[in-house]
């Protein structure tokens, strides 16, 4: 008589019953664990910097961006004024900076406050929208900065060329 001997999947298939692991995945769960721990320290590390407020110091530049468009002409009055723009939106909660733009049409001069700035998703900041709205120079200065961007601050229109500011 003729012993038989195990086949080798009868041998795979004891040697996994036993609690063996298949070839290699003991090389690649110390890894795995070691960036997913990396990564649940970076990740909330990453966005505690990044949405955390930080205040900006002083700043000076020489000069406004934004292109005089419309010349101002030249009359007896020059018009300044101030403006809480609140980010944007008005007592019914609608940010509309259309409508703030027509409130400071005919000012030469403006100073805003409470201005958005820019995030990373976007590039512009309402200074320079309200400047391209109004065709005048126009400044951001931001006083918070939140992930690596000036996100809200003050701003200045004006018609007038500005040669230096502070």
């Amino acid at each position: 008589m003729i012993a038989t001997a195990k086949t080798p999947s009868k041998l795979m298939l004891s040697a996994s019953a036993k609690g063996a692991s298949p070839i290699g995945a003991t090389k690649r769960a110390p890894w795995l664990r070691a960036a997913l721990m990396m990564l649940a320290i970076t990740v909330p590390a990453v966005y505690w910097a990044g949405e955390r407020r930080v205040p900006t110091g002083g700043a000076e530049g020489a000069a406004l961006e934004g292109a005089i468009i419309t010349p101002r002409k030249p009359t007896s009055r020059f018009r300044v004024g101030s403006f809480n723009i609140h980010a944007g939106k008005g007592l019914d909660r609608r940010r509309d900076l259309a409508r703030i733009a027509e409130c400071l049409r005919g000012v030469d001069l403006v100073a805003l406050n409470e201005v958005a700035g820019s995030c990373p998703w976007q590039d512009w900041n309402q200074s320079q929208q309200l400047g391209g709205a109004l065709d005048c120079q126009w400044l951001f200065a931001p006083t918070e900065s939140r992930w690596w961007h000036g996100s809200f601050g003050n701003g200045l229109l004006t018609r007038l060329p500005a040669l230096y500011w502070e």
